[in-house]
């Protein structure tokens, strides 16, 4: 019974809602019939125009922020004769970067010997990161690695990088200034 009565109560604010929509609606169409058509034409254009420059903006931005946006890759990944070490290299294709942290994904006895947090690497320069087994297991391409950096601007980035496959995923941005 409470729900029936809910519900009459409902379609009832439906209908008065819907009356006062109606009733504004007729007040507009009485009111757009007496503005001449040429104010109707210079409103469309600069509302085009400004659909248009936001449309251009748009572009610009990611434009420009695919020019400064760093493109990391990896160059080769080599296991040394005894698989206790191995050899990342990595490729900056974009922009000045600075690196910020590193974590090795799916083995936890591997260990990064060179430290990566601070170091800059610019456009078009390799980097070389140098891993090492410090458990009984040897290296093997079984994992991956994450890397944190930002570029020129201070956006931070994460990318992961697979040894077994050698690819780099996309870089995901995480903080922007």
């Amino acid at each position: 019974m409470l729900r029936l009565v809910g519900d009459i109560a409902f379609f009832c604010a439906m209908e008065s809602f819907t009356n006062t929509l109606q009733s504004y609606w007729e007040q507009f169409r009485a009111w757009a019939t007496t503005v001449p058509t040429e104010y109707w034409a210079i409103g469309g254009t600069v509302l085009l125009l400004l659909i248009l420059w936001r449309i251009a903006a748009r572009q610009s931005s990611k434009r420009k922020l695919a020019r400064v946006a760093p493109k990391l890759m990896i160059e080769g990944f080599q296991i040394a004769p005894l698989g206790r070490d191995a050899f990342l290299k990595m490729r900056n294709a974009g922009e000045l970067i600075t690196f910020t942290a590193l974590q090795i994904k799916g083995r936890s006895d591997v260990t990064v010997k060179n430290a990566v947090a601070g170091h800059e690497l610019e456009k078009d320069k390799s980097y070389s990161l140098l891993l090492e087994a410090t458990g009984q297991e040897k290296i093997t391409p079984n994992f991956s690695v994450e890397l944190t950096y930002y570029d020129q601007i201070g956006t931070v980035y994460v990318q992961r990088f697979r040894t077994d496959t050698l690819g780099a995923s996309k870089a995901k941005v995480i903080h922007t200034r």
